[in-house]
């Protein structure tokens, strides 16, 4: 068996399988918003825990802003942890 003959078939299945490939992808997603892009990707993508870990720590020292004069007298809130 030649060279030829053997390369021309693994081109042959090589381009069956990329064609199969394509065929079995699925259809791109399209958004309206980019909103609608950020609910897509947390709804498929999970925060590895150290992250969330860290990120709950960083909040935790955020100072507490301190509710307006107005807000106050309308008893519209305390800051957080209301």
């Amino acid at each position: 068996m030649n060279s030829e003959g053997h390369t021309f078939r693994n081109g042959k299945e090589e381009h069956l399988r990329r064609e199969e490939s394509v065929r079995s992808s699925p259809a791109p997603l399209e958004f309206d918003t980019p909103e609608q892009v950020l609910r897509r990707d947390r709804e498929e993508v999970a925060v590895p825990t150290e992250v969330a870990r860290r990120l709950e720590a960083s909040l935790g020292q955020e100072p507490v802003r301190r509710v307006s004069w107005w807000r106050r007298w309308l008893g519209l809130g305390r800051g957080k942890g209301e």
